[in-house]
């Protein structure tokens, strides 16, 4: 089988390091550079099947050179999967596209591998299923509760999008509770706002009773 090409950009040498050793240990042959001007050079006589690059780099930053590799100019990368690292990938959540994604720098074994599935995907690759150990993923429902419907889209295309987490939004109380007596919802990320309703206490164990397994996460 052939390896699929990776061109890895980082001004980080550490994450350079960390990412290039990963995934070369996961079968793809890595091209790296630290800029993005060395980037539109490399993928222009490299021709990667996918590009990972920081959000942050020095004089032309990851942002600059996704516009470029978009542009008319270099119509050969139109459809070149895309994956911007980042400290807060909600920052540029309109971003995301079938074939471009964004992510938080991996740090550890669980965010190797939720990284890794990701590339996988953008590449079309069999993506092999997601251990208890790895946390929610497919298989398992997070359910976001908020009013705000702004941050309620921006929390799904985080966790759905660009993690391949299932997703739903409940975006009142009557509804949240309904969903929540549904044993497939595993994690809750639960807006802090109805508390200005019920004491926040009150809330949380009427959910508990709704589903006693129900993991809860309060923003």
């Amino acid at each position: 089988m052939i390896n699929r090409k990776v061109l890895l950009l980082s001004a980080d040498s550490e994450q350079l390091s960390l990412l290039s050793s990963f995934l070369r240990n996961n079968g793809f042959e890595i091209i790296s550079g630290r800029s993005g001007e060395a980037g539109l050079a490399l993928a222009n006589t490299e021709n990667p099947d996918i590009i990972i690059a920081d959000l942050i780099m020095p004089f032309m930053d990851g942002y600059q050179l996704y516009r470029a590799l978009r542009s008319s100019f270099f119509e050969q990368f139109a459809d070149t999967p895309f994956i911007f690292v980042c400290p807060n990938p909600s920052a540029i959540s309109q971003l995301t596209t079938s074939r471009t994604s964004i992510v938080s720098q991996p740090t550890d074994d669980w965010s190797l591998r939720r990284f890794l599935r990701i590339v996988r995907k953008m590449l079309q690759m069999e993506v092999p299923p997601e251990t208890e150990e790895e946390g929610p993923g497919p298989g398992k429902k997070i359910l976001i509760f908020s009013r705000n419907a702004d941050v309620a889209n921006i929390l799904r295309t985080c966790l759905d999008e660009n993690a391949g987490y299932d997703v739903a939004v409940a975006l009142d109380r009557d509804e949240l509770l309904i969903r929540c007596e549904s044993s497939t919802v595993s994690y809750l990320f639960l807006d802090i706002s109805v508390s200005d309703e019920v004491s926040l206490e009150f809330f949380l164990r009427k959910l508990r009773l709704k589903n006693n397994s129900l993991g809860i996460i309060v923003l």
